[in-house]
């Protein structure tokens, strides 16, 4: 993990924040049967065309599957003066977690539609 990556289970008090912009990497039907809720979806391949939506936000935290696009997405963003934030680790390694700390709220955090 870089110094310019987090966990997703450290920034869960950031989800309310209007101030802030998740955005899931992955595809859509991967979004729809789950993702953090509020996140907006971007797929990684719509990502450069789709750049405008990414201004004016405080903060921005990019996650994907396992880490792998949204690790290479916010290097590219951060080299253009984007707010980026890697979550380390995507979907798996949040599951991971819930499971290796036995949290229950995954349905607070999980938004499906």
């Amino acid at each position: 993990m870089g110094q310019d990556d987090i966990r997703i289970i450290d920034v869960l008090g950031m989800l309310e924040r209007k101030d802030c912009l998740f955005v899931d990497l992955r595809d859509k039907e991967d979004y729809h049967k789950r993702h953090l809720k509020g996140a907006v979806n971007i797929p990684y391949e719509s990502l450069q065309e789709k750049k405008e939506m990414l201004s004016g936000w405080r903060r921005i935290y990019l996650y994907c599957d396992r880490g792998n696009a949204s690790l290479l997405a916010s290097r590219d963003l951060r080299r253009e003066g984007y707010p980026v934030v890697n979550l380390w680790g995507g979907v798996h390694g949040f599951e991971k977690e819930l499971r290796r700390t036995g949290k229950n709220n995954i349905d607070y955090i999980w938004e499906k539609n």
